[in-house]
């Protein structure tokens, strides 16, 4: 709820934009397809500006916040997230134990050949109920 004239900051994923350099292509899709249902809604951006026009907001401006890591270290967002995305796909049981630590360890070793590569954007909406 904004007071006329009041200003909203919506930050979100496109997790189909998540890119990560892989040797295993196949096994990447399947952990990132199990993934996707941790929000309710993972392609939000997609369809973000319509639902807040639909609520009486103007749009004042669209922007996009790159994260882009070839390096594998803490504080870095893939090397926060990787381990946020396994936990969550092995609570779901949908992906075998031994896939998710492969894909896991995939990362580091990468990173030690110099061929880590992780990117996604986040997008920003800054919306504004009318005065």
């Amino acid at each position: 709820i904004l007071k006329p004239g009041g200003r909203a900051l919506v930050l979100a994923t496109d997790w189909d934009a998540v890119t990560c350099h892989t040797d295993h292509s196949a096994r990447m899709a399947r952990i990132m397809d199990a993934f996707r249902p941790h929000c309710a809604h993972p392609r939000l951006p997609q369809i973000l500006a319509p639902h807040l026009r639909a609520a009486g907001f103007e749009i004042a401006a669209v922007s996009a916040f790159p994260i882009i890591n070839i390096d594998w270290r803490p504080g870095l967002y893939s090397f926060e997230s990787v381990p946020f995305q396994a936990a969550y796909v092995r609570a779901q049981g949908t992906v075998p134990d031994a896939d998710l630590d492969a894909w896991a360890a995939e990362f580091p070793r990468l990173a030690a050949e110099g061929r880590f590569y992780y990117a996604t954007s986040r997008i920003l909406f800054l919306a504004r109920k009318p005065g």
